[in-house]
């Protein structure tokens, strides 16, 4: 109870006070409280659990009402593992719920604590010896968990190879056809929970993702067909794995495990898995197979890149169920080395036991004091504001146009269970037959009066038949189709011409009425989530900049804009380059060299800034760093410009030869690069000028439209 009561308090004094800019929370929230159908898998039992915190709870928000349910479940989580774990080693649970990835998933309108509950509780369960009506219990509740979030499904094998380890009479009495028929019975019965889905489909949820009212599309919800099948992310992740990418995936997971907990926890947790195979239980068994297949092969399978800042937040929700059974495994360690050896048994037993104890304490206190300052969200209102602003931007009755799910989900909360701004319409999911049909029944009066038959035709239309009439707004102007005129409206972007009400408001004067609470952060800090919604105020500043920034407009307050939006995100590499290229446009080619350099190294694989660099070096008459740039550039990969522009530093230099050797170069590898034959062209003219004209003259051809 200590336990739990103690985390329960941390995790209450460290909550997100309203919807969290973390994944999916607003989703969840808004999804809870219609009780409607959230994004696939559906989470039908974490609806239904969130919809009973919200009506249960006489104080506070909506969104911290279902926030506060994910700090209970995952305080549960922690002490009914101490409870049931006892001795010295019980304190490997205390580190657990102070890491970093358990901690911040207690704190926010996620599913991910009430999964690792269900999956304490089968470890709970399945503790001490094997018979039928644990088995019988624990498939139950991994039928729950699995009406919570199908990635439970990992822990059913983990659970038949603890039952497998049963001896004796026990095993015939598990494994009778009777028997295995009732588990298989009981886990349905748990799994019966998605019956939720296609009830509140046919009922008309104002939430419902994937419209799961026939068995089709209850099965394309249920396999997340819409939303990348097994794909993490839909962009990032990549089902093919070679050698190389196995090891490297496995190294990772494991240097996040140790960044997460520490050398001493670590020790622990190998010393319990050593003991899991040299003395076989069905805990242990349990433990080491639901981490193995929870943790590194599910890593494995998402096959996420490396080397990206986003894995690790979009890996970490799938860090909580492994790290519980590491934690178990921990506490097996601790068991372990107090087990007596031989006959006889340990004379200094207590100092052994304060020493385990100590240990561990020592890295539950490390684990804290590394994860307390980035587990602090009591005073966090990103997602909040954000969605606040987004709904002030729009004028009355205007269209958000495929929205970020960021943008999405936080506007939901503010929409469906707020009850404000319901005038605003979301054009979303409009790419998908149940995404049409939503549009056609909440919001027929943006649609033509005919049947569409195409994802692209509808994208189309949606802004045809509205622009004239109503104001078409996105997150971020890519989002348009192209052909169409986009101008900044805040941290917005509408279609011009648009609504008349557009026209009145200089586009940076939005932020003088919107909510910016923790931006920019004093100190610097903010975790992934937080850090990409705040980039949605530092681009469109930078894109406002961009407005201003002809000489015909306003350069002098570009400049002030990108410096603003640098105030917010001082890594924006749009924002450097931008300032580069005002500085280059007014002859500072040295100053726009430096921001150009600058616009580099916060975004490496982005190969214009460094190219814009070299080019500035080459203006301001540092000649030889130019070369240095480009030939940096093209020792990485190939690049047309950069190849390009070095072609016309050689021939500046009179080295006719090697610029006609770089110039070549480029047309046989990029043929379609048209300014390469014009130098070519050039060049030819100072050595051979019989053979330059059919260059000039592709030239002309490749470039006369």
């Amino acid at each position: 109870m200590l336990i739990f009561v103690s985390l329960l308090a941390l995790y209450v004094f460290t909550l997100y006070p309203s919807v969290a800019p973390y994944r999916d929370s607003g989703d969840m929230i808004a999804s809870a409280f219609t009780l409607g159908v959230a994004h696939p898998s559906g989470y039908p039992l974490y609806s239904l659990a969130g919809k009973i915190f919200a009506v249960a709870i006489p104080f506070a928000s909506v969104a911290y009402r279902i926030n506060l349910m994910s700090a209970v479940f995952g305080a549960a989580a922690v002490a009914i593992l101490a409870l049931r774990f006892r001795g010295p080693g019980r304190w490997a649970f205390l580190a657990l719920g102070f890491s970093a990835p358990f901690w911040r998933l207690s704190l926010v309108s996620e599913m991910y604590s009430l999964n690792v509950f269900f999956a304490a509780v089968a470890a709970v369960i399945l503790a001490g010896e094997i018979d039928a009506k644990k088995i019988a219990a624990s498939a139950f509740v991994t039928g729950l968990a699995c009406g919570n979030h199908l990635t439970a499904v990992f822990l059913a094998p983990a659970v038949a190879l603890a039952a497998i380890s049963a001896a004796g009479p026990a095993r015939r009495d598990i494994f009778s056809a009777s028997k295995i028929a009732l588990y298989a019975a009981l886990f349905l019965l748990g799994c019966s929970v998605y019956v939720y889905l296609p009830l509140r489909a046919l009922s008309g949820a104002d939430i419902n993702w994937g419209d799961p009212s026939t068995p089709e599309r209850l099965w394309r919800v249920l396999t997340r067909a819409d939303y990348g099948g097994l794909k993490l992310h839909p962009e990032e992740s990549e089902l093919s794995w070679t050698l190389s990418s196995v090891a490297g995936q496995v190294v990772y997971y494991f240097r996040l495990a140790a960044e997460r907990f520490g050398a001493i926890f670590l020790l622990f947790a190998a010393a319990g898995i050593v003991s899991a195979a040299v003395r076989p239980s069905p805990i242990g068994i349990l433990a080491v197979a639901g981490f193995v297949i929870s943790g590194p092969l599910f890593s494995l399978l998402a096959n996420l890149p490396t080397d990206k800042a986003s894995t690790p937040g979009i890996l970490e929700p799938h860090f909580v169920m492994p790290d519980m059974f590491l934690a178990v495994c921990a506490w097996m360690g601790a068991q372990f080395a107090l087990r007596p050896r031989g006959s006889g048994t340990f004379k200094n037993m207590p100092a052994l036991k304060i020493s385990v104890f100590a240990a561990l304490m020592l890295a539950s206190a490390g684990i804290l004091a590394r994860t307390l300052p980035d587990c602090f969200y009591r005073d966090d209102f990103h997602a909040h504001d954000y969605a606040r602003n987004v709904l002030a931007t729009a004028a009355p009755e205007s269209i958000i146009y495929d929205p970020d799910d960021t943008t999405a989900f936080a506007t939901d909360y503010r929409q469906y269970v707020m009850g404000l701004r319901p005038d605003v319409k979301k054009a979303v999911y409009f790419r998908t037959r149940w995404g049409y049909e939503r549009l056609k029944r909440r919001h027929p009066d943006i649609l033509p009066p005919r049947e569409i038959v195409s994802g692209r035709e509808l994208s189309a239309e949606i802004i045809n038949y509205n622009k004239a009439s109503r104001m078409i707004l996105a997150d971020l102007p890519s989002k348009f189709p192209s052909g169409h005129a986009v101008r900044p409206r805040g941290i917005m972007h509408e279609i011009v011409p648009a609504f008349a009400a557009a026209t009145k408001i200089p586009p940076e004067k939005y932020f003088n009425f919107y909510f910016m609470r923790g931006v920019p952060r004093r100190d610097g800090s903010r975790d992934f989530f937080s850090s990409h919604v705040v980039s949605y105020y530092s681009s469109a500043l930078a894109n406002i900049g961009l407005y201003y920034a002809p000489p015909d407009k306003n350069p002098a307050r570009a400049r002030r804009l990108y410096l603003d939006a640098l105030a917010i995100t001082g890594d924006l590499s749009a924002a450097w380059n931008n300032l580069g290229t005002l500085y280059f446009a007014s002859g500072d080619y040295a100053l726009a060299a430096a921001m150009f350099e600058t616009a580099s190294r916060a975004d490496p694989a982005n190969l214009s800034s460094s190219i814009n660099a070299g080019m500035s070096y080459a203006r301001a008459g540092d000649v030889d760093r130019a070369v240095d740039v480009f030939g940096a550039i093209l020792r990485k990969r190939f690049n047309p410009s950069a190849a390009n522009e070095l072609g016309l530093i050689y021939y500046g230099r009179g080295n006719y030869a090697e610029a006609e050797r770089i110039f070549s170069g480029v047309i046989r590898v990029s043929p379609s690069f048209s300014a390469a034959y014009y130098n070519m062209g050039l060049t030819l003219s100072k050595t051979r000028p019989s053979e330059s004209k059919k260059y000039f003259d592709e030239y002309e051809r490749m470039t006369r439209n």
